[in-house]
């Protein structure tokens, strides 16, 4: 009966690795896909490992899936890897972007292998300088380019001194440009109600000579 079970137990342990590799599909239609339910992660304690190192560990199923499918680990030592095959099955979408949801990150490394062995390196994070991202957009983000129909295999490295928080979003280009609208919008509005409230409490400052307004207008231009 041991010996069954054993059998047993190594049979799903390989069923649940393989669906783990499985490559996550790009399917048309789809412009924003949240990628904690379906990455897998290891922890490097030691920071020690490479990318090939990296790309060996996940092949032989030493990378688990994210607890809860909730990318916060807290303030931790070392760094973080994440690994996610992916095939590209969205004809009119052969770039896509991947955005890191948190701008405290210190240091991401993102390398893409492709099925012929060749991997593209790309980092980003606060400590890599802004002008460097490919979009000059708040959080770091990184250019995929996935032809249609081959598997590539996606690896990130994280390290960061602030609280190991990575929740990862593959965006289509349309779809992060009209994020980044919404964003610009919200923000420019809010500068304009300060704005207003600057110019307004000037001209009661200047028509009034009432010092609480030249103090509010300290205040509100800090």
């Amino acid at each position: 009966l041991r010996p069954l079970l054993f059998g047993l137990a190594l049979l799903l342990a390989g069923i649940v690795h393989a669906r783990a590799t499985e490559p996550q599909a790009l399917e048309p239609g789809q412009s924003a896909i949240p990628l904690s339910p379906h990455v897998s992660y290891r922890h490097d304690v030691l920071a020690a490992d490479g990318a090939t190192e990296a790309f060996a560990r996940a092949k032989a199923g030493e990378f688990t899936r994210i607890p809860n499918g909730n990318p916060t680990f807290g303030f931790q030592d070392g760094a973080f890897w994440f690994y996610l095959p992916v095939v590209n099955r969205h004809a009119e979408e052969t770039q896509w972007l991947l955005v890191q949801e948190y701008a405290l990150s210190d240091q991401l490394d993102l390398y893409l292998r492709y099925p012929d062995g060749h991997v593209e390196h790309q980092a980003s994070g606060d400590h890599q300088p802004f002008a460097n991202r490919f979009i000059r957009y708040r959080h770091p983000n990184f250019r995929l380019d996935l032809p249609l129909g081959v598997p590539v295999e996606v690896l990130v490295r994280v390290q960061s001194e602030s609280s190991m928080q990575v929740p990862m979003v593959l965006y289509t280009p349309r779809a992060l440009t009209e994020i980044m609208r919404d964003t610009q919008f919200s923000t420019g509005l809010y500068y304009g109600i300060v704005l207003a409230l600057l110019f307004y409490n000037l001209v009661l400052w200047i028509m009034l000579r009432d010092p609480g307004y030249g103090w509010y207008l300290l205040h509100t231009g800090a």
